[in-house]
């Protein structure tokens, strides 16, 4: 049986958590190992900004998951993983405690992206799930290492790595052999499928979750960081579309009106 992993938005994002939901629900599709879903949530008291030790962060994240439990017993998870726009702890992108994990977008946006948001984040929920298996079922947790070599579980002491990683999809062979040990083979087989980027497929791929994601929420992974759009990138992404003879005609007017106003 699938084991529930229970995802929250802690905060209020700057991107659109549609299109996050319908990218994280796709991975139901594709493994065998992890059933993903968003618990309903009436009220959330968890800070929108700010620097929060992992201590204060667990500590609100845990009361929030009592009373859902409480509440709704129907919605109780092995796992929980929160997603806040908050800085955690000492500039960590997440962490764990126990079946928990925490996941910022905190300086994705300006820092580090591409790749989108969505893939960061699927990359980093990935990632703490092998950390809480292997802590609270098997109790040897499989930790970090500090070599970078553009694995799942690279440290990323310099924080740019985490572009490199994510990129890549891959995990080491030490790392590969070691969740097989201690989660089993099933298991790492379906953090192989999540951590590989073949299940996003192209943009101009029908069916694929690239694809769909263009199509229904106006997102393209070639080009968008999947962050809230200003206007201006919004008037950008449109003008492509319009024929090359009207472009034409309104640049033409706006300069001859901007020098009509300079020359009077």
């Amino acid at each position: 049986m699938k084991k529930k992993v229970g995802v929250f938005f802690l905060s209020e994002l700057n991107f659109d958590e549609f299109a996050c939901k319908f990218v994280i629900l796709s991975l139901n599709k594709i493994q065998e190992c992890f059933q993903f879903e968003f618990p309903e949530l009436h009220e959330c008291s968890f800070p929108s900004e700010g620097t929060f030790s992992t201590d204060e962060l667990f500590s609100k994240f845990s009361q929030i998951i009592a009373v859902l439990d409480k509440t709704t017993p129907t919605s109780r998870c092995e796992y929980y993983i929160g997603i806040t726009c908050v800085s955690v702890g000492e500039n960590l992108f997440w962490t764990k405690e126990d079946n928990m994990a925490i996941i910022t977008t905190n300086t994705w946006e300006t820092l580090f992206s591409p790749p989108s948001i969505f893939e960061y984040i699927v990359h980093s929920i990935t990632g703490s799930l092998v950390q809480m298996i292997s802590d609270v079922e098997h109790h040897s947790l499989i930790s970090s290492h500090r070599e970078t070599k553009g694995c799942l579980l690279d440290y990323k002491f310099f924080k740019r790595d985490m572009k490199v990683a994510i990129s890549l999809g891959y995990i080491c062979d030490e790392c590969k052999s070691r969740i097989i040990t201690v989660l089993g083979q099933e298991t790492a087989t379906c953090i192989d499928k999540v951590s590989a980027r073949d299940w996003i497929g192209e943009v101009d791929e029908a069916g694929s979750v690239a694809y769909d994601l263009k199509k229904f929420f106006k997102v393209d992974l070639n080009k968008d960081t999947g962050f809230t759009k200003t206007f201006w990138e919004k008037a950008k992404e449109s003008l492509p579309e319009l024929p090359k003879d009207l472009i034409l005609i309104i640049v033409t007017a706006v300069i001859t009106y901007l020098a009509t106003r300079l020359s009077s």
